[in-house]
């Protein structure tokens, strides 16, 4: 084989391993299923959910500390909710919600625990996103998760600022 048909070769390869990598961020991402003790490898079908859910561009709404809240509509299919507001939506109550994102904020969320009660308030639930941006580890996590009430894919990613 020719240097130049080698030399091609190695591009097509590098270029395809490029195309099938996922991104750090989805690297960093842990599946629990129903026992949050245990995780699992993020597979294609996990990296689809989470780029139609958690990385789309969908209709949200927001129960936040620190910024302002916005009501759940009908079109609302993504919840972004802090530690602080978590118990706040146990009342809420939507057909349309099919995210739920909980973001961790700083490290005093760490020392609480992680109730997903509220997945039975969501009959079209798909999976929960935790969002950890402080420092933490896994087996911090896996403690602080409560186990969800009905079988929802629950999804951990740590999402530290650089």
């Amino acid at each position: 084989m020719s240097s130049y048909n080698k030399r091609i070769s190695f591009y097509l390869i590098l270029t395809f391993s490029l195309l099938f990598n996922i991104s750090a961020q989805e690297n960093d991402i842990k599946l629990f299923d129903e026992d949050t003790t245990i995780e699992k490898k993020v597979s294609t079908n996990d990296i689809d959910i989470l780029n139609k859910y958690v990385y789309s561009n969908i209709a949200s709404a927001y129960k936040l500390s620190s910024s302002n809240q916005t009501p759940i509509s009908k079109d609302t299919k993504r919840l972004y909710v802090d530690l602080e507001n978590l118990k706040t939506i146990n009342s809420e109550k939507s057909n349309s919600i099919e995210v739920v994102i909980i973001k961790l904020l700083n490290e005093n969320d760490l020392t609480q625990s992680i109730q997903l009660d509220f997945t039975t308030n969501f009959p079209n639930l798909k999976c929960v996103y935790i969002s950890c941006e402080v420092k933490s580890s896994l087996p911090e996590m896996k403690k602080a998760i409560q186990k969800p009430k009905q079988s929802i894919k629950t999804y951990l990613g740590f999402n530290l600022p650089e």
